[in-house]
């Protein structure tokens, strides 16, 4: 709840990689009625999708440990030179 809750509170144009908390903040954001804000919730990004967010004026997030499973996912090592921690409290 406090990652929708602090979601609603983003003023910027944000991408949140989440991992495989994906499906439950879409289904609480859904349960909840949540108004749309203005974070794109993405399950993991390639580097290139990353850049091409950050091209487009979005800053680019991730929830705790989701910064190893992107780069892991994409065999990689660029999620924390590209994104940052969320800043808000987050699911544990």
């Amino acid at each position: 709840g406090q990652v929708l809750e602090s979601m609603s509170a983003v003023k910027e144009k944000t991408v949140l990689i989440t991992g495989w908390w994906q499906a439950h903040l879409l289904v609480m954001q859904r349960e909840r009625n949540e108004p749309p804000s203005n974070v794109v919730i993405r399950h993991y990004c390639s580097e290139n999708e990353l850049k091409n967010w950050k091209k487009e004026g979005y800053t680019v997030y991730y929830l705790k440990d989701q910064a190893h499973y992107n780069d892991l996912r994409f065999q990689g090592d660029f999620t924390e030179r590209t994104a940052k921690p969320w800043p808000y409290k987050a699911l544990d």
